[in-house]
């Protein structure tokens, strides 16, 4: 009898091994998907981001709410923690490189002196060249 408990406990353990060993082996696989789906999304090229002009402007520098701006947003590329990852908790996604580029609207609407055209010219800052960074330098908004 004790002899068959044992064979009965072993039998068990080596079962119950047996599916650890599938559960953990499923992890694993889920691990590599995961891994794998990261390593793809590399910190790379500046990604387009849209933006309102409200945005990319300083409030008192905005026209007055009754004129109409075309085009109502803008796009400009940005390096951030959306852009790609990085190997290390420690670095973050930002800009290596940036320019500044002029960004023209146009306004339509009652001024001054009535109804009037007229353009609007806007700097702005582009990210032209990502690279991952020291987070601490660059927080994650």
């Amino acid at each position: 009898m004790d002899v068959c408990k044992v064979f009965l406990y072993a039998l068990l353990e080596i079962i119950l091994l047996q599916l650890i060993n599938v559960a953990c082996s499923e992890e694993i696989e889920k691990w590599r998907m995961h891994e794998k789906r990261i390593a793809g999304f590399s910190c790379g090229p500046p990604q387009p981001r849209s933006f309102r002009l409200e945005e990319i402007m300083e409030e008192d520098e905005l026209p007055d709410i009754n004129v109409n701006v075309f085009p109502k947003m803008t796009v400009l590329h940005r390096c951030d923690s959306y852009t790609g990852c990085c190997p290390s908790r420690s670095k973050a996604c930002a800009p290596q490189i940036v320019e500044e580029v002029l960004l023209t609207f146009r306004i339509f609407g009652k001024m001054n002196a009535g109804p009037k055209e007229k353009f609007m010219h806007v700097m702005a800052t582009n990210h032209t060249r990502c690279s991952c960074q020291t987070a601490y330098d660059h927080p994650i908004k």
